[in-house]
């Protein structure tokens, strides 16, 4: 599981360090309150950007910043072929690929072309003999899950692509 910010403002590429160690924070908080793990360890910028300031917030956090080599542009309206054509043809081993599920805050998006690109994404990227990993996986990092009570656990097993 990934931190993504709090509210995911496009103005924050300008916050200074406190904006982010707030971002990071509050959004670790929402995401173990829905269930997930008391912090997460990988933070993905919004829209990609980043800044030193955003950099030196994620290390006082304990955060690492991680990015991605495809995307299927689908935070806009779009067709589940075109996000496949935008991915499957420059996917290789050691990819990260990026989807939105959900709609950026205060906008309106249909997921459904999202949703409908992802079962042959999955097939795509075996057809080429590609595996789809966690992202925690493909970066060689312990896997972790949550106990009932919220607890940050390490479990074993498997789940962006690996050849």
């Amino acid at each position: 599981m990934a931190n993504h910010s709090l509210d995911h403002s496009r103005s924050g590429i300008w916050g200074r360090t406190w904006y982010w160690k707030q971002q990071l924070t509050q959004a670790d908080e929402a995401i173990h309150t829905a269930g997930g793990p008391a912090k997460c360890e990988f933070f993905r910028p919004p829209m990609g950007f980043k800044s030193w300031r955003m950099a030196a917030a994620a290390r006082h956090t304990g955060h690492r910043i991680v990015m991605w080599r495809l995307r299927g542009r689908d935070g806009v309206p779009t067709t589940a072929e075109a996000i496949l054509g935008r991915i499957l043809p420059r996917a290789r081993a050691g990819d990260i690929i990026v989807l939105h599920e959900g709609a950026e805050p205060g906008k309106k998006r249909d997921p459904a072309a999202t949703i409908a690109a992802v079962p042959g994404l999955i097939a795509g990227l075996r057809a080429k003999g590609l595996e789809p990993v966690r992202l925690d996986e493909l970066l060689g990092e312990a896997p972790v899950t949550t106990s009932a009570r919220g607890a940050r656990e390490s479990r074993s097993g498997r789940a962006a692509a690996r050849a």
